[in-house]
């Protein structure tokens, strides 16, 4: 019969984060932070690693992205529109037909998700590289949305980077597109 494997959704919805290394150096590092925590939580080996499972912390949400990095470490956190998951055991790797396998006193029904240590959200917070996304507040006008009082700077520095940076229009249009909306606000 076919081969299926197990995906776990990561994020809000399932109130689980991952954090996973992708290559030698990262794992290492990984290990480090985890060892000087003594946090015991969900944890796996995969091909590239150990990856832990630790309880979802909304407090890293902030740079716009369902899995932030450092280097080659990232946290799987899900929490953007595009979401994210991980592979998890009884899972077999497609590349190196490895299955993936629970630490020992380590699987979902041995040990919770625990909350992310303190010591290592601060290094995550710290060193991610992503700038820090600011919020918009926006209020409903006609068919659509504009700045709310105080927000009119950050909502067009976000309207000109979609169109210019995003969307690749050109210069000369964003910069009447700009002219229009800042008029508008």
């Amino acid at each position: 019969g076919q081969m299926w494997n197990l995906g776990v959704v990561m994020g809000p919805s399932s109130g689980i984060m991952d954090l996973e290394p992708d290559d030698e150096e990262s794992f290492q590092q990984l290990e480090q932070l985890i060892s000087s925590t003594g946090v015991r939580t969900i944890a796996y080996r995969a091909r590239r690693g150990v990856h832990y499972w630790f309880k979802y912390d909304d407090e890293l949400n902030r740079w716009g992205t369902a899995n932030p990095k450092v280097g080659k470490l990232e946290i799987r956190l899900g929490s953007d529109t595009k979401g994210c998951y991980s592979a998890c055991p009884p899972s077999v790797h497609p590349e190196s037909r490895q299955h993936y396998a629970w630490l020992p006193g380590c699987s979902p029904w041995e040990v919770a998700p625990a909350p992310l240590p303190e010591s290592i959200k601060q290094w995550f917070l710290a060193n991610v590289k992503r700038k820090v996304r600011s919020a918009v507040d926006v209020e409903p006008d006609e068919d659509g949305y504009l700045p709310g009082v105080g927000y009119r700077h950050a909502y067009l520095l976000r309207v000109s980077k979609t169109l210019y940076h995003y969307m690749r229009m050109p210069k000369s249009l964003v910069t009447d597109i700009m002219r229009t909306v800042s008029e508008r606000v």
